[in-house]
């Protein structure tokens, strides 16, 4: 009776040594590329007009430490979902936001301000 299971136990061994390493994948690989897009911009006063502006721009994405990757400059955490949020210190309305979908594509925002303006940025863009 001993010899089938120590038998089957030396198989084991000897075929979990021979057989290569599992490499986890890093959920992040999704995220990393450049994303071509358009940026809006646009801002207000209380004593003069909002102006609204699109132009043509690339954002690289790259993967730096754990759970991090920079976007637009700014290090961030992003999860497995791809999203991330910060609410900013300045006002209430102020945040900057990050948003990995559909395997191709990147929505960011930035806004912020006060009580006599503010401004607001958005990114639409997919990997190349």
């Amino acid at each position: 009776m001993k010899t089938p299971i120590l038998f089957s136990v030396i198989v084991m061994i000897i075929a979990g040594c021979n057989s290569d390493p599992i490499i986890a994948e890093d959920y992040r690989d999704a995220f990393f590329g450049t994303y071509i897009g358009i940026r809006t911009n646009s801002s207000w006063s209380l004593n003069g007009p909002s102006t609204s502006y699109n132009l043509a721009d690339t954002i690289e994405v790259f993967i730096v430490a754990d759970s991090s990757v920079t976007v637009e400059e700014a290090e961030i955490i992003i999860g497995t979902d791809g999203e991330f949020y910060e609410q900013g210190g300045s006002s209430a309305s102020s945040y900057f936001s990050v948003r990995f979908f559909n395997g191709d594509s990147l929505v960011t925002e930035l806004n912020g301000g006060g009580l006599g303006g503010g401004y607001h940025s958005t990114f639409r863009g997919r990997k190349q």
